[in-house]
Order: structure tokens, then sequence, then C-alpha cells
């Protein structure tokens, strides 16, 4: 179990890996086989379901969504 300082300074790098746009800063606080839903991921990864499952395909999509100028 973890303490509760240990679960602020958790949830404020969080924040501010959000905050920095560092996908790999924002990536570090998520497992391997993550989900993530969101109707903005149709738009900005390309994924009509609007669901990135894994780290490598939210690299891969947000990477390639960059390269199509979607960011």
């Amino acid at each position: 179990m973890i303490t509760k300082a240990q679960a602020d300074r958790f949830w404020k790098d969080g924040i501010e890996a959000r905050n920095s746009h560092d996908l790999d800063r924002i990536l570090s606080h998520c497992s391997e086989d993550f989900v993530m839903s969101s109707p903005h991921n149709a738009v900005i990864a390309g994924e009509p379901g609007g669901v990135l499952k894994g780290k490598r395909a939210s690299v891969r999509e947000t990477r390639v969504s960059s390269v199509r100028g979607k960011t």
C-alpha cells in the first residue's frame, strides 16, 4: 500500500506530465496494457472506435497523427 504522500506526488507528477505534453512522461504513469477510450481518439489518432489499447498503440497513433497534422 502506498502512503498519502506517495499518492499525492504521483498525482501531481501525472498532472505536470500532461501539461508538459511529453508523451513518454505521460505514458510512464500507465501500465503496458492500459486502455484509453475517448471520442477525441477518433480525430487525433484516426481510431474510429475511439479506443487505444496499450502504450505501443498510443505512441504509434499519436506520432502518426502528428505527422498528419492532427495534434
